[in-house]
């Protein structure tokens, strides 16, 4: 399993070698996303329970990310565009607890927005980006292994 990892690694690194301007689409996508997302939701910021802060900061990690196919279904059920104090719908606050990109966009949101680092959503953020990735290379992999046993 972890040789055909390496091999796909390996040969996206190649890929990306050879081709050092494959990574302009997703920026654009990251752009447009940071534009869409800054326009229509900034008055937000302006609730008293936003505590003052900028939406801009706030929403930053969200616009890295949605131009991935991966994260763009969950993000609607997570605090992607408001922090859980604010969610009122119970079912939504109870879908965010158990969303991993909560506590992904949450721990880079320790890191990007504030001046102290909070370690706690940190921690849980890159231990859930770890298994998330542990789980996504072991199904990769084992369906990389599948298709080379069918040939």
């Amino acid at each position: 399993m972890w040789t055909e990892t390496w091999l796909f690694t390996k040969r996206s690194l190649i890929t990306t070698i050879r081709n050092p301007f494959s990574f302009i689409p997703n920026l654009i996508i990251s752009v447009f996303f940071l534009l869409v997302y800054t326009s229509g939701l900034s008055s937000v910021a302006s609730l008293p329970q936003f505590e003052g802060r900028a939406y801009l900061n706030f929403i930053l990690p969200v616009s890295i990310v949605s131009g991935t196919i991966l994260f763009f279904p969950l993000i609607f059920l997570s605090t992607t565009f408001v922090p859980k104090e604010l969610i009122e719908a119970e079912w939504l606050k109870v879908a965010a607890t158990f969303n991993p990109t909560t506590y992904i966009f949450e721990g880079m949101r320790a890191v990007l927005t504030q001046s102290t680092i909070d370690w706690s959503a940190l921690s849980a953020g890159l231990a859930v980006a770890g298994a998330m990735s542990v789980i996504m290379i072991v199904f990769a992999a084992t369906n990389a292994r599948d298709a080379l046993k069918q040939k």
